[in-house]
């Protein structure tokens, strides 16, 4: 052998090579390199499937009534559903482009910078939110019939039981120095007798009794209790608080956000259970006990409704949690553990998702309904989940009925 790092031969006819130390440290060094370059090319190949982006571009038709003088946004579950987002404009020509996970579920409305301006029926009603399930790169032309305070003149027919009365002042909201309107839903028999009732409040009030209040259509919550009482004259009264639009995600979140910014819901949550409550269970012939004082909401109503009852144990009996916006605050499944270890009453917990929501809506959704099962046995807790439910007012007025029997309330 001299200094060659690979050297052949024969020996008794068999051919063979030798190969020094030399050589075959410079065959395995090759050897690593020719790996790490496939492991990092099988990554990269790996990663550019799991990240990659869709564009869908968005055209204002020809055909929608436009208005030379407005500016026109994307609001939808891709950006919290802001009627007024810079980063969602429309362009001066009508296009706007955003980017989605293929597979991904996107639902959304345009408005003209307010959900009292935002694209409805050409009769001036509300429609379900327009749907795209992505595929790949996509251009959508997008007519509108109509706008809402266009066809109506900001005044749409209200569509409101006769149930349901408007507080004719604000009330002062003290722990945030703010006010707020009320609606009231009075039991059919409410006058005609000394009945008291249990007591359910609702987030979002604008849009739970009328369409003409609402920005995405509403639950029908006044009809849902109507039936409820002719089937079986069972009802409740229902205190239904408007929200703030400018401030929803601060005011029903608990936690601070670097995203969104501080978080005002305790002071909301604060204000609901000692100052409100109070005031509804001295001024209406209420069942004032926890067992019998409910809360409810959806998406960031429903948020907010989980840490009430979780928080207010003493106030609150019972929660109706529909699609709760979890991922905003993540702070929030802290709460079961808490719950687990206090002697406080344990309230219920109605837990619905839609399983054509965002990505992580029903795992959300689930996980913390498995937390309180885990945490918090005595809690009385179940989960729905309908398979082809969107996140939008059609879907929770669909569910509500079940809520309102499920409360199992006399």
């Amino acid at each position: 052998m001299t200094g060659d790092s690979l050297q052949g031969g024969s020996w008794q006819g068999i051919q063979f090579a030798v190969i020094s130390l030399q050589g075959r440290q410079e065959i395995l060094k090759l050897h690593k390199m020719c790996r790490t370059t496939l492991i990092l090319a099988l990554v990269g190949v790996f990663h550019g499937s799991l990240f990659a982006q869709s564009t869908i571009t968005f055209l204002l038709g020809e055909g929608a009534p436009l208005h030379a003088d407005s500016v026109y946004f994307f609001a939808g579950n891709i950006n919290d559903w802001k009627p007024s987002d810079l980063s969602y404009k429309f362009d001066a020509t009508g296009k706007l482009q955003v980017k989605a996970k293929p597979g991904s579920l996107l639902e959304w409305k345009v408005t003209r910078g307010s959900w009292s301006k935002a694209e409805c029926m050409v009769d001036g009603t509300n429609f379900g939110n327009r749907r795209l399930t992505v595929s790949g790169d996509t251009t959508l032309v997008l007519n509108m019939q109509g706008w809402t305070d266009v066809l109506t003149g900001g005044r749409k027919k209200s569509t409101a039981s006769r149930h349901v009365i408007i507080s004719d002042t604000a009330f002062f909201i003290n722990t945030l120095s703010r006010s707020r309107t009320l609606r009231f839903y009075l039991p059919p028999d409410y006058h005609t007798g000394s009945k008291r009732y249990p007591v359910l409040y609702l987030h979002d009030g604008q849009n739970c009794f009328d369409d003409a209040t609402s920005f995405g259509g509403e639950w029908h919550a006044d009809e849902a209790l109507d039936r409820l009482f002719d089937s079986c004259g069972k009802s409740f009264i229902v205190v239904a608080i408007d929200n703030s639009s400018t401030q929803r995600l601060t005011e029903y979140n608990p936690y601070n956000s670097q995203r969104y910014g501080k978080g005002e819901g305790m002071q909301y949550a604060k204000w609901l259970a000692t100052t409100l409550k109070p005031y509804v269970d001295k001024h209406f012939r209420t069942m004032p006990e926890a067992k019998y004082s409910i809360v409810a909401g959806s998406s960031m109503g429903g948020l907010i409704s989980f840490y009430l009852a979780a928080t207010y144990p003493q106030q609150f009996g019972a929660a109706g949690v529909f699609s709760p916006a979890f991922w905003v605050a993540p702070e929030v499944f802290s709460l079961p553990a808490k719950m687990g270890t206090d002697k406080s009453p344990k309230p219920g917990f109605f837990f619905y998702a839609g399983g054509k929501e965002s990505a992580n809506m029903e795992n959300d959704t689930r996980n913390m309904y498995t937390a309180l099962k885990a945490k918090v046995p005595l809690s009385k807790s179940d989960l729905y989940i309908d398979k082809d439910a969107g996140h939008n007012e059609a879907a929770w007025a669909k569910w509500f009925p079940l809520f309102l029997k499920w409360l199992q309330v006399p």
